[in-house]
């Protein structure tokens, strides 16, 4: 078993009832893809659809390689998801992992 930790802000934090930062205990082969589509909803049931819409979209179907939005961004250990090895969603994860969890703010110009 491995622990990492999760934060959330803005609006991922408002759908989870407010939490900011959690820790999850995992499996040795758990991907990011299942710490999103499989262990956050799990554990929070009651906001579990609406998390997976708000990251992925509403075209996102069970069982398919989820894309992210364009509007979120992912950070493990301060790199984006997307250059980790397995482009991202298929990374293992590894004892003491830091995900973040963001939605890109437009700053106007």
């Amino acid at each position: 078993m491995s622990t990492i930790k999760v934060k959330y802000f803005l609006i991922q934090s408002e759908i989870l009832g407010g939490i900011k930062e959690e820790e999850y205990k995992i499996g040795e082969e758990t991907t990011l893809a299942d710490l999103l589509l499989k262990y956050i909803p799990k554990r929070h049931k009651n906001s579990a659809e609406k998390w997976k819409r708000h990251i992925f979209g509403s075209e996102y179907r069970e069982g398919e390689t989820p894309t992210l939005k364009e509007d979120y961004m992912i950070l493990v250990n301060g790199r984006p998801y997307n250059l980790l090895p397995g482009n991202g969603f298929k990374y293992k994860l590894k004892d003491g992992d830091f995900i973040l969890i963001f939605p890109l703010i437009e700053v106007g110009g």
